[in-house]
């Protein structure tokens, strides 16, 4: 059931592109990108807590044919980060030009978040990844919210290349050693790799990946290219594309690089934990600076992405040491921020959209403008739930956080000890803020 209904938001998003291109019917344009989030949430909901159907697509890349397929923890991701997509597509850019290249850009942003998340081949991988990154600048550079966005926007794509170079590396490593570019041949032929090379193709998928999750040094393109951007843009960045970049990063360390017993793996996870843990304090301090909603929120994002990918370095530290109860804590905990996240932060980038309708300005400042309940209730809560605060999503995720790099105990590394208890130190700190306005 859930296979159709993907196919719709793809078919979708496909139709919004072509009718944003011709430049006109720019409400059609939208309520079809708007309707092809909502199949997708269907989608997500009526496929877990299972896997999709694996289909073969009526195409081959590299000699070789392309599957798609959604796993449970993809269909998680992505069915959240498609929630603050569906209000942000209905109700679109505040800016009153650029339109279309705006709905252009969100529909070839979200057919490249569900190519990530679904496509089995390396190949094909690579193409989805690169439309995130072009959907997101057309996204920004067509609501000329900022003068300055043109440099923002190529620091943003210089930035997101580097890792798209990496990643070519890593998949064209794999796919030298197991003389495939199917996932499936990544897993059952890692034995093919070198402790070394795992190493090394780790680091790269890091890189990669990380070059959108925010991971140090990235974050650097974060406040530019948010702060070039409507809130709506904000909401798709922060949510759809984030999550795919997440699940992308964690299947190919959990999946293409699993524990090996020669030591290769608990260095990668150490280094995991050590990348996300730094990130997230460095994000963090720099979005206390900021006084332009955009800004902050686009950092924050960085710093909630690297909560989730120092989650993701304890499993993969837990795993290498066989304590799959707490890898599969550690693993959820990562799956249940990014949820809440991207519910949160969507809230507060149509927020920062509602105040720059009414003011005119994404500045941090008291505004003095009465507004609904309903909109006052929503910003709270997101607030709310990025500052940790009971009862909110955030307090749970970040709650079970703290819990899982308290089990580094069980470890029998004292390195590995040392690592999550610094982590532990290190992320008590205070959360995403909410300044004061």
């Amino acid at each position: 059931m859930a296979d159709p209904l993907f196919l719709l938001s793809f078919l979708l998003w496909v139709a919004a592109a072509i009718v944003a291109l011709s430049g006109r019917w720019e409400a059609l344009g939208q309520a079809l990108l708007a309707l092809g989030t909502i199949s997708g949430i269907i989608g997500a909901v009526v496929g877990l807590p299972n896997a999709t159907n694996t289909i073969v697509l009526p195409v081959r890349l590299a000699g070789e044919a392309v599957a798609f397929r959604l796993e449970p923890e993809a269909l998680w991701l992505f069915g959240f980060g498609l929630a603050p997509a569906a209000f942000a597509c209905a109700l679109g850019s505040p800016s009153s030009q650029g339109r279309s290249g705006w709905i252009f850009g969100a529909a070839v942003s979200l057919i490249g978040a569900l190519g990530v998340c679904g496509l089995q081949n390396g190949a094909a991988l690579l193409v989805a990844w690169e439309a995130m990154s072009l959907g997101g600048a057309v996204m920004v550079l067509s609501e000329r919210l900022e003068s300055s966005r043109g440099r923002t926007v190529l620091f943003m794509l210089a930035l997101l290349e580097i890792g798209a170079v990496a990643l070519m590396l890593a998949v064209a490593i794999l796919g030298v050693r197991t003389s495939s570019l199917n996932f499936d041949s990544f897993v059952g032929g890692v034995a093919a790799v070198s402790p070394p090379m795992r190493i090394g193709v780790g680091i790269l998928l890091l890189v990669g990946f990380g070059a959108k999750l925010g991971l140090l040094p990235f974050y650097e393109w974060f406040p530019g290219a948010y702060g070039s951007g409507s809130g709506a843009s904000g909401a798709i960045l922060s949510g759809a594309v984030l999550n795919a970049a997440f699940f992308g990063l964690s299947r190919g360390v959990m999946e293409w690089l699993p524990p090996a017993p020669d030591g290769a793996f608990p260095l990668l996870a150490v280094i995991a934990v050590g990348i996300g843990t730094i990130s997230a304090i460095l994000t963090i301090l720099y979005a206390f600076q900021e006084d332009d909603w955009r800004q902050l929120l686009g950092l924050s994002t960085a710093e909630n992405a690297s909560i989730a990918v120092t989650a993701l370095g304890a499993a993969m530290l837990f795993r290498s040491y066989q304590l799959l109860d707490l890898a599969g804590l550690a693993w959820t905990v990562a799956l249940l921020h990014l949820a809440g996240h991207a519910l949160a932060k969507g809230s507060l980038f149509l927020t920062a959209d509602g105040l720059r309708r009414v003011t005119g300005s994404y500045a941090i400042t008291t505004s003095g403008v009465e507004s609904h309940w309903l909109f006052s209730v929503g910003a709270l809560f997101g607030a709310m739930s990025l500052a940790a605060m009971p009862p909110m999503a955030g307090f749970v995720s970040e709650w079970f956080v703290f819990q899982t790099v308290f089990q580094g105990f069980h470890l029998p590394s004292l390195v590995g000890r040392l690592v999550l208890a610094l982590a532990r130190v290190s992320l008590s700190r205070p959360q995403s803020p909410s300044r004061p306005s």
